[in-house]
């Protein structure tokens, strides 16, 4: 119940934070923020946001003389400029003889954000935190399992740029919608469905669903196997088309790979799930 109430849009946790390396950079990491941090630690957290702030993630406010305002984290500052991170991911350069103002403004994680939060659901959140790191069902930081994916709907609006540059993976098609998998790797069915909340009207309409993950293998083994739960119509490598099955291998290429799964539109998998312990899955 507290993870589902940390991946709910209006809280924008995913946005900020990364749990085994998926997620937004703006906030600390939560991979085992069960293992360092006390539960009245990570309530003062959600309450006061800047009551405590973490070293590195302190914000600053900035004035420039062309009248913008920009807020953030620093990433790096020298005698010529500063880079910060915005609380929407962005990185921004200013030069330091751009700047007018500078100000600390604490966390960027604004006050009150769980203010909507029930009692309940409250304690579920700070549950949820507090066994990440130190529960093996929620411990992120095993490396070898696809946490980040992304999802494509062919349809009428978009088929005429091709089923063949979706199955290739193809990142600069528009319509991909990233999705972050759960702490214990899984993309549920409802996790689909929220991606796509008119599904039954959109399935109606569509030409195919299709997921795809990217990895990069080691060097030393280009045949890697997998471990794959859930039921797909299809699937393809790099664009190859290949067969999958609940344990399966592939020729990895040098670089970056793209594994494309066909989801069956009318019967969606109770949950899809990708391991293997020799690759290294891509966040982003």
């Amino acid at each position: 119940r507290g993870e589902d109430i940390y991946r709910r849009a209006e809280l924008s946790c995913i946005a900020c934070h990364a749990i085994g390396g998926a997620g937004g950079k703006v906030g600390p990491d939560l991979t085992s923020i069960g293992a360092s941090s006390q539960p009245d630690y990570l309530v003062e957290s959600l309450i006061y946001p800047n009551a405590r702030v973490k070293e590195g993630y302190l914000s600053i406010q900035i004035g420039t003389k062309d009248g913008r305002v920009v807020s953030g984290t620093i990433i790096r500052e020298s005698a010529k400029l500063i880079e910060l991170r915005t609380y929407t991911d962005e990185i921004i350069s200013i030069p330091l003889t751009d700047i007018s103002t500078r100000a600390e403004i604490g966390s960027l994680m604004p006050a009150g954000l769980v203010d909507n939060l029930l009692p309940d659901e409250l304690r579920d959140l700070v549950k949820f935190m507090s066994v990440l790191g130190t529960d093996p069902h929620y411990n992120a930081s095993r490396s070898g399992v696809a946490r980040f994916w992304s999802f494509y709907m062919v349809s009428s609006e978009n088929q005429a740029l091709g089923v063949q540059r979706v199955v290739a993976g193809d990142p600069t098609l528009a319509d991909w919608k990233p999705v972050t998998a759960l702490v214990n790797g899984a993309i549920t069915d409802t996790t689909i469905q929220e991606l796509y909340p008119v599904l039954v009207d959109s399935i109606a309409r569509s030409r195919g669903l299709y997921a795809s993950v990217r990895f990069v293998a080691p060097q030393e083994e280009r045949h890697v196997p997998f471990s794959f739960d859930g039921e797909v119509r299809a699937a393809w490598l790099n664009g190859i088309p290949i067969d999958v099955a609940s344990s399966f291998s592939v020729n990895a290429a040098d670089g970056v790979n793209v594994l494309v799964f066909h989801i069956a539109e009318n019967a969606l998998p109770h949950t899809l799930r990708l391991q293997s312990p020799g690759v290294t899955f891509l966040a982003d």
